[in-house]
């Protein structure tokens, strides 16, 4: 799968966003310090985009080819 610049670039933002979240998630006392640390490290936002039988059910239904993006777990 290859990503354009701005696909690279929303997805590093959902990226901040999930760590302000997370972290304030931790500071309003919702989830301890070390499930958020975990949750950091083992999970990421990622551009996903559709394989061709989803991208072509979205063209038969006339919905716009684009990418989403998902959260999934890092495998380390």
């Amino acid at each position: 799968m290859s990503s354009n610049p701005l696909t690279q670039a929303k997805a590093a933002e959902a990226n901040k966003v999930k760590e302000i979240v997370v972290r304030t998630m931790i500071t309003e006392g919702y989830i301890s310090k070390e499930k958020g640390e975990e949750f950091l490290s083992k999970y990421a936002i990622v551009e996903h985009q559709r394989g061709w039988l989803g991208a072509t059910i979205d063209r038969l239904i006339k919905n716009r080819d684009e990418a989403y993006y998902r959260i999934v777990r890092l495998l380390h």
